[in-house]
């Protein structure tokens, strides 16, 4: 029920005004290949093939917040530096507008560069100012903020410690959501420290599960060290005491007969108690405490608490995740939707953006496919080509196969299980009905392609599925170039349609044994049969 309301919701995101404040940073991945280590110390030679840039911080929400169809105005600082350029050229990319960034000269525009191998980061190196820009900047900023306000649907406040939310931005904020008679836009904030933006009343305040713990920290948690209460009293203030003293600490307590419940997997259960903590000082309506593989919790004020269980992706990449989150959720609220429904949005949205490489957002139409339930359906080739070109720059190893699917039994459940156990990734090619209908005949398929693609993607085994309408996969594998082309024991290597293209791009065949017994065509003779013998017309 949820996700039918979470649709009609994305429609209204087209168009909202958003304002973003906060810290730029520049994403960059340095990708290459290792296969042996270095001679002068023990750490892998990596032989670079490539490098990228992406928005970050700052950059990345607006991005975000673009492609899912709002007009961003983006606020913040940069210096005169290459990092600049490049940041610059990635929010053109985004169609995110540039001239919101006020130039600081003697600032260095933060940068957090990734080294890459295989896919797999090795290190990551930070560089820029991280202190206030000057005054100057500061004014231009906080000018700038007034004039946008009035005209936008929330503000996101996205301070990642690097000065840009200065005191001085954070009085001009104040003073624009005290005034009376201005309408208040949404404000959502994503801050390192998220209880220094208190005195604003956030609608929506996101820490991940470290910026929690550090909150409560500063909180001043008390224990109560009443007999027979003390465990209850220390499991919910775990995170604080491993945050603090490690899990010696916690080992030293369960040896004294107590209980703490914060390791991974327990983190909800272990942060929900402190929501009244959590809500008083970050001063929001509602707070939603990130847990990358864990998923989120939401706390509200009237005492609810959700769960938001996490995505189950293969190989996630976080990075950039949680600003995919908070553009869903601040143009959720925007949108009129509830707090709630904002939550589950963006833990969709951000299922999303885990699958992609590097840091990359979401599109309202890759979400509004998850949201559907078919975030593993492709119709465009040429999109999937490019999905499947970054898991081989990944070492992945990818699988094609084709075919009908018009009524899915064990036979073709064993088949693709065989299948992608040939590789990492398992593409299904799958017949339009027109092209159904002429290998087939007149009465199949007996399922649309709707329902065969919607079965398809429920099935673990597989991770894609593209329609073709051709009467051979000729022009996919052309397109896609896997790594495999697997087929049924039905043919021979040398009757596979699709042989020669194979061959000729350096595809591997492989012909898989078919399950006796077991065929779409025999499965309706059988039917048929069975319903002749009831009498049945």
């Amino acid at each position: 029920m949820w996700r039918r309301d979470a649709l009609g919701l994305l429609e209204e995101f087209e168009g909202l005004e958003v304002v973003v404040v906060g810290d730029v940073i520049l994403d960059g991945y340095l990708k290459g290949r290792t296969e042996r280590l270095c001679r002068e110390a023990p750490v892998p030679v990596v032989a670079l093939t490539g490098e990228a840039d992406a928005p970050g911080g700052a950059a990345n929400a607006a991005a975000n917040l673009a492609a899912l169809g709002a007009r961003v105005t983006l606020l913040s600082v940069v210096g005169e530096d290459d990092a600049a350029g490049a940041l610059r050229r990635c929010l053109d990319a985004a169609g995110v507008p540039s001239h919101g960034l006020v130039v600081d000269r003697g600032r260095a525009t933060p940068a957090k560069r990734r080294l890459m191998a295989d896919g797999q980061m090795l290190a990551r190196i930070d560089q820029g100012t991280t202190s206030a820009p000057d005054g100057e900047a500061q004014r231009a900023v906080a000018e700038r903020l007034e004039g946008a306000y009035s005209r936008c649907a929330a503000v996101v406040v996205s301070d990642y410690a690097c000065g840009v939310v200065s005191a001085g931005v954070a009085r001009m904020l104040a003073r624009l959501r005290a005034e009376e008679g201005r309408a208040r836009p949404v404000l959502a904030v994503d801050a390192k420290r998220p209880d220094a933006h208190a005195s604003l009343a956030p609608t929506l305040a996101k820490p991940n599960f470290e910026e929690a713990v550090a909150l409560l920290e500063r909180a001043g948690e008390h224990v109560s060290a009443r007999p027979g209460r003390r465990a209850a009293a220390l499991a919910p203030l775990a995170p604080v005491l491993l945050a603090r003293t490690g899990a010696e600490a916690v080992e030293r307590l369960e040896r004294a007969g107590e209980h703490v419940s914060a390791r991974p997997g327990h983190r909800a259960a272990a942060l929900a108690p402190l929501a009244p903590v959590l809500l008083a000082r970050t001063g929001a309506e509602a707070v939603v405490v990130t847990l990358d593989s864990e998923g989120a919790l939401l706390l509200q004020r009237d005492g609810a608490v959700l769960e938001l269980p996490p995505v189950a992706v293969d190989h996630a990449h976080p990075s950039g995740a949680g600003d995919t989150f908070l553009a869903a959720a601040t143009l959720s609220c925007a949108a009129g939707g509830d707090v709630s429904s904002a939550a589950r949005l963006a833990g969709a949205a951000a299922g999303v953006a885990v699958r992609k490489p590097g840091t990359a957002p979401c599109t309202a139409e890759e979400l509004r496919d998850a949201l559907a339930g078919s975030e593993k359906y492709e119709p465009d080739p040429a999109r999937l080509a490019a999905r499947l070109a970054a898991e081989r720059e990944r070492g992945r190893r990818v699988v094609f196969t084709n075919g009908c699917f018009d009524i899915l039994h064990g036979g073709h459940i064993a088949y693709l299980d065989q299948a992608r156990r040939l590789g990492d990734v398992l593409v299904v090619g799958v017949n339009t009905d027109e092209s159904v209908c002429r290998i087939k005949g007149p009465s199949r398929p007996v399922n649309p392609l709707p329902e065969r693609v919607h079965v398809l993607s429920a099935l673990s085994s597989v991770d894609a599925v593209v329609p073709f309408g051709e009467d051979t996969a000729d022009a996919l594998l052309a397109e896609l170039r896997p790594d495999v082309f697997a087929k049924g024991g039905d043919y021979l290597a040398e009757t596979v349609p699709e042989a020669a293209v194979a061959h000729a791009l350096g595809i591997e065949l492989v012909i898989l044994p078919l399950v006796d017994d077991r065929s779409t065509s025999g499965l309706i003779e059988r039917i048929v049969d069975s319903s002749r013998k009831e009498g049945r017309p």
